[in-house]
């Protein structure tokens, strides 16, 4: 009861890690299409007349936007460590209940071998008795 419990809780953490990691990298992925916009934005701003401000701005969004989708790519790698971290634990949880399964079943068959030896034992013993008493009546 207390694996499963353990599993459940490690199925928990690891969906809450999933979530956040998915998160993560949908923000990345948005900042990523923001990047490229505004390299669209230069090259169309460089084919056009040229407008040294309106560069140097757009430059300069390009910059700051770069830095972001650094800093969100490092999330993104903080929260895949993180969630295989989890994922470890999870498939640890899992293992050691599938151990105590494969135990409690090994278990159970034991004593199913002993009972049914017991019952062949009784049945012999019966068979004697009655055998003997035949014998004896005789």
């Amino acid at each position: 009861m207390v694996r499963r419990s353990r599993e459940k809780e490690a199925q928990r953490v690891f969906a809450q890690a999933l979530e956040i990691y998915e998160a993560e990298n949908h923000k990345y992925i948005l900042f990523d299409q923001q990047t490229k916009k505004s390299w669209q934005n230069i090259t169309r701003l460089q084919a056009g007349r040229l407008d040294p401000i309106a560069i140097t701005l757009a430059y300069n969004n390009l910059v700051g936007q770069q830095r972001i989708q650094e800093l969100q790519k490092e999330k993104v790698e903080l929260a895949l460590r993180k969630l295989n971290e989890k994922r470890a634990v999870l498939i640890e949880a899992q293992r050691k209940r599938k151990i105590m399964e494969k135990l409690k079943e090994k278990q159970y068959q034991k004593y199913l071998y002993i009972r049914e030896k017991e019952e062949q034992k009784f049945i012999d013993e019966t068979v004697i008795i009655k055998a003997g008493r035949k014998v004896l009546n005789y």
